[in-house]
């Protein structure tokens, strides 16, 4: 798969979701091989359903497009100036961060798993690096480009209002800055809201529990609070009170109410999407396609044996499918063997992932 065709899927699937809840390992795999013949027989069916819908969208006018003005880096350079433009106002800055697309980062952050830095004045003076943001040519993708680098400008924002160097950031920054970027790229349609909520799933949301990019996540919903209950003009005072500050910012714990009459109404909405990320939960890629096989028999009276059949796997094996799905209240089992699910339709909100 050439490198044109991989950017178009990965387009897509940001602007119009899939039922994979792996998103790294579904590209991977693409870049691997096509036809997905190594892979397990759950994850290869599901694979190759998956690629086909996003092949099709990726082929639709929206996304040509799009991409028709990310052929070349100019077009990134010219989404990056509009991004720019809206920390500019929204902070009254008039000098903003060049941007560096490289093969790889400058010292001494090219050993780190980034795909991007900011470099800011202490930085420069620090390690002798011309100051501004510093993009990874290998990961050029429109939509991923837009979330990273508003993620990136945010920090550079947080370090332009600190008095003092502090070389490590908080996970509180993070979701700050993650919060401040989906603002931006929102408020000045810089990406449609449905992909900046797909953003947030693949890369924070669906991330396993221990992550590090899911506690960018848990702060970046603690910051969602506070925007909540006091608009995003506190999120803005907050962030130009320099990195020293936000280290010592008391953050309150609790849930998201965004039904709450007082919330915020210049924040309310976005939050509102974001939190669809926060709905989504992956299962096996077995139990997935258990379940996806089960609305074929639909009010009948389900034959273990013969569903076993139609998957290839053994009745023991699917009967133990069968009780975790139960488990996790996406089916009902009846004594009859007649099994119930909650929904009518099998939701975009269930993801499979490979494990």
């Amino acid at each position: 798969m050439n490198e044109s065709n991989l950017k178009a899927l990965k387009c897509a699937a940001y602007y119009h979701g899939a039922q994979f809840g792996d998103f790294p390992f579904f590209f991977k795999q693409i870049e691997i091989d096509e036809t997905f013949s190594h892979i397990e027989m759950w994850l290869r069916q599901l694979f190759q359903e998956d690629l086909s819908r996003i092949r099709s969208l990726a082929k639709t006018p929206e996304i040509k497009t799009v991409l028709e003005s990310f052929n070349n880096e100019e077009g990134f350079l010219k989404q990056y100036d509009k991004i720019i433009s809206g920390y500019s106002i929204l902070f009254d800055i008039k000098e903003m961060p060049s941007l560096h697309l490289v093969d790889k980062l400058p010292e001494p952050f090219s050993c780190k798993e980034w795909d991007a830095v900011s470099v800011d004045d202490q930085d420069e003076k620090k390690f002798s690096i011309p100051k501004g943001v510093y993009y990874r040519k290998a990961v050029l993708t429109h939509c991923y480009f837009e979330f990273v680098i508003a993620h990136e400008l945010s920090h550079w924002i947080v370090s332009l209002h600190s008095k003092s160097y502090i070389p490590y950031v908080t996970l509180f920054e993070e979701g700050l800055c993650d919060l401040l970027g989906a603002y931006i790229l929102n408020k000045h349609s810089i990406i449609p809201i449905d992909a900046i909520t797909n953003l947030f799933a693949y890369n924070r949301a669906l991330k396993p529990s221990d992550s590090l990019w899911y506690a960018y996540w848990s702060y970046c919903k603690a910051a969602m609070n506070i925007a909540l209950g006091n608009g995003f003009d506190k999120i803005r005072d907050i962030i130009k009170s320099g990195r020293g500050n936000i280290r010592e910012f008391p953050i309150q714990g609790g849930s998201l109410n965004n039904e709450d009459d007082h919330a915020k109404s210049d924040i309310k909405n976005l939050i509102c999407a974001l939190l669809k990320a926060d709905m989504l939960y992956t299962i096996p890629a077995e139990e997935f396609m258990v379940l996806k096989t089960n609305f074929q028999y639909a009010e009948e009276h389900i034959n273990p044996e013969k569903m076993a059949k139609d998957l290839k796997i053994s009745p023991g094996r699917l009967n133990s499918i069968l009780a975790n799905l139960a488990s996790r209240g996406l089916i009902v089992i009846e004594s009859d063997n007649m099994i119930y699910q909650p929904s009518v339709i099998l939701s975009d909100n269930i993801k499979y992932v490979n494990l």
